[in-house]
């Protein structure tokens, strides 16, 4: 069995933000290495070395997308890290999309609904579906709103976005399921702000931001893969001091799990014997945490220059977006994203 490290970087952090125009895209990578191989780490720090300006006193990808003269270099980079590398998964995360799917979530959940109804929870296609409904009808100033109260929820926030989102609502069958939600709208608020009350020490707020959902998903992929290819690993995280604890978090609860699989809502894999540790760090001290850094600033460039932007691509960006492409056709991209963008990477 092979013992290697699986470094985690992402692009695209602001927090509960999810209407930043700017930063349209969440983007969290794994790359993983057997431990002791001295690629790709050896080949960043040479090229950096030979291409670095006089004041560079470390790699910094999002600069080096921009340059002309950079990219070339940056490209030899991007090749010896998905050559040595025995996986890279990728999650996306579109916010503007995040935040009509947790109207979804939370406003369509059975729990909260006189009429018992789950068909949202277990029905995929539907909830896909209403999620972009909403997506396409609701204008980025509501979309934003919905972000805030489904994160920091409060009784006369949450009535506003009902508000909003009803007169949104054109089928009787959201209609009524809405109806039968209203009074619940107070116990929906209370589980919102109730999330780690056990932790107060951790911060709910941020516990709500795309970060932890998308470090969930990405640990899935890991740990699948791991399982499939017969290896353990060791998890290493680029420290973001808001963060760390929030995944040391969720890292320990997927250590203690069992695998649950409910066919057509849910799949998950415990964590257990194969993510054997996690370690948050920073690529001064664990220099591997550049090559997921190369992988998730260069695919949140393009997301949001050639996607979000319609920017011609250059010959580096055509090559990310090839790889975009590749990784969610073979199963490892997963996206929170409109069925538009789906498209675009599909065709």
């Amino acid at each position: 069995m092979i013992n290697c490290r699986t470094y985690i970087d992402e692009s695209g952090n602001t927090g509960v933000n999810l209407a930043d125009k700017e930063q349209p895209f969440f983007v969290l990578v794994s790359v993983t290495i057997p431990q002791g191989q001295k690629e790709p780490e050896n080949t960043i720090q040479s090229v950096f070395n030979q291409y670095k300006q006089a004041n560079q006193e470390e790699f910094k990808t999002r600069i080096w997308i921009k340059s002309s003269y950079l990219r070339q270099p940056l490209s030899i980079i991007w090749d010896n890290i998905t050559q040595n590398a025995i996986d890279i998964n990728v999650v996306i995360l579109e916010k503007r999309y995040m935040a009509a799917a947790l109207i979804v979530n939370n406003l369509f959940d059975g729990a909260y609904s006189d009429r018992q109804d789950f068909r949202w929870v277990y029905d995929r296609n539907l909830r896909i579906t209403t999620t972009e409904d909403y997506y396409n009808q609701l204008s980025n100033e509501e979309l934003e709103f919905a972000g805030k109260t489904l994160t920091q929820a409060s009784h006369d926030s949450m009535e506003q976005l009902y508000n909003i989102v009803y007169a949104h609502s054109n089928h009787v069958l959201l209609r009524n399921m809405l109806d039968s939600v209203h009074k619940h709208l107070d116990e929906m608020v209370n589980d919102i702000n109730s999330v780690l009350s056990d932790r107060p020490d951790l911060n709910a707020n941020v516990f709500h931001a795309p970060n932890i959902t998308c470090f969930a998903q990405l640990g899935q992929m890991v740990v699948n893969q791991a399982k499939d290819k017969n290896y353990l690993t060791e998890i290493i995280f680029d420290s973001e001091p808001r963060l760390d604890d929030l995944c040391k978090y969720t890292y320990d609860i997927f250590q203690h799990i069992n695998d649950v699989s409910i066919p057509g809502a849910i799949e998950l894999s415990s964590w257990k014997d194969v993510a054997v540790n996690f370690t948050p760090s920073n690529s001064k001290l664990t220099p591997g945490l550049l090559a997921a850094d190369v992988v998730a600033s260069s695919i949140a460039y393009v997301l949001n220059h050639n996607v979000h932007n319609n920017e011609q691509p250059n010959e580096y960006e055509t090559k990310v977006l090839s790889y975009i492409k590749q990784s969610l056709a073979n199963g490892h991209l997963w996206s929170i994203m409109s069925n538009k963008l789906n498209q675009f990477f599909l065709f």
